[in-house]
């Protein structure tokens, strides 16, 4: 089994480890639905499969982590692969579960990007809650709001999002 399977999430504490792989991606659509367009990317489902049974390509990064056994029951997902997250030059597709539809952003739709960061505290402490996403531009107006649905609290991932998206635009010359 590759490394990627045995990289795991621990709430709010340890991040998974990315592994890199190579990628062609296609047939995309924004996380809230949307026409599909067939720029750069390949079948979603082929690349979580691929991420899956690895080797992947060096560009890519992979997250993952097991589902635990007594949340999946409780959430009815118990028999569902474990949530995986992937991040190629093209795009991010992400699955949670089978009761979620995949969530693909496939980057030659993209406008903009804009990392947004809300801090909570109590007045009495000094302990701060981070809420971070990336507000998404369409090319064709339309704004959407994106954060991992299973690796929410992993930084790492909005890292790596943003250093694939400044990738694909330097390449692409946009």
């Amino acid at each position: 089994m590759p490394a990627l399977d045995h990289a795991q999430v621990i709430a709010r504490s340890a991040a998974a480890r990315p592994t890199r792989a190579p990628s062609p991606l296609g047939n995309a659509r924004w996380p809230a639905g949307g026409k599909h367009r067939e720029v750069g990317m390949t079948d979603p489902r082929t690349i979580l499969g691929q991420a899956r049974q690895g080797p992947v390509p060096a560009n890519w990064r992979v997250f993952t982590k097991k589902r635990g056994k007594l949340s999946g029951f409780l959430r009815g997902a118990s028999h569902d692969p474990d949530p995986l997250l992937v991040i190629t030059s093209d795009g991010v597709i992400e699955y949670a579960n089978e009761r979620q539809p995949l969530t693909v952003v496939n980057f030659h739709d993209l406008a903009e990007i804009t990392l947004r960061v809300h801090g909570n505290s109590f007045s009495d402490s000094t302990i701060v809650t981070l809420d971070v996403w990336i507000d998404l531009q369409g090319s064709d107006g339309r704004k959407t709001k994106w954060r991992s649905t299973s690796f929410a609290d992993d930084l790492q991932s909005i890292q790596c999002f943003i250093e694939a998206y400044g990738a694909h635009k330097a390449l692409r010359g946009r």
